[in-house]
């Protein structure tokens, strides 16, 4: 798959899946992010040079339109150019929700996954952490999925 080509191959999977963006739970947007990157290779990201990489992250945070708590799960891809020039993007798949005190009580924090070979233990690392557990309890107010250069 072109590296150019993530952000929709990621939406398609969403379609064939008969799920919208919108309604996605952590549990179910977690699993497909997970699948996506043990099923499709990125043309020109070489795993054994942290150029495929999966990211789950959580915190509390103000991005200037108030504070809320968000649990995000990022494949960052990292491809070089013709003249070696590497060129960096994330996909991004974001659950945001209204403050509350028990968000106050997780904090923040981070996993990371190298390879597909390790998929099942950050799969469960992500189902015994905290913020997840708490997050599987909610409704998120909103979910975004962004392809952003880094």
């Amino acid at each position: 798959m072109r590296l150019s080509s993530v952000y929709k191959q990621f939406l398609d999977r969403l379609t064939l899946a008969g799920l919208e963006l919108a309604e996605l739970t952590p549990a179910t947007g977690i699993e497909l992010m997970l699948q996506f990157y043990l099923d499709e290779r990125v043309s020109h990201c070489l795993l054994d040079e942290d150029g495929d990489l999966l990211l789950f992250q959580w915190g509390s945070y103000d991005w200037g339109q108030g504070e809320h708590f968000e649990l995000n799960i990022s494949r960052q891809l990292m491809t070089a150019a013709g003249d070696g020039i590497e060129q960096m993007r994330q996909l991004s798949l974001t659950f945001r929700y209204p403050p509350s005190p028990q968000w106050k009580t997780v904090g923040e924090g981070n996993l990371w996954c190298d390879t597909p070979e390790d998929v099942q233990a950050f799969a469960r690392s992500i189902q015994n952490c905290r913020a997840m557990k708490l997050a599987t309890q909610q409704q998120p107010a909103a979910v975004d999925l962004t392809f952003d250069e880094i």
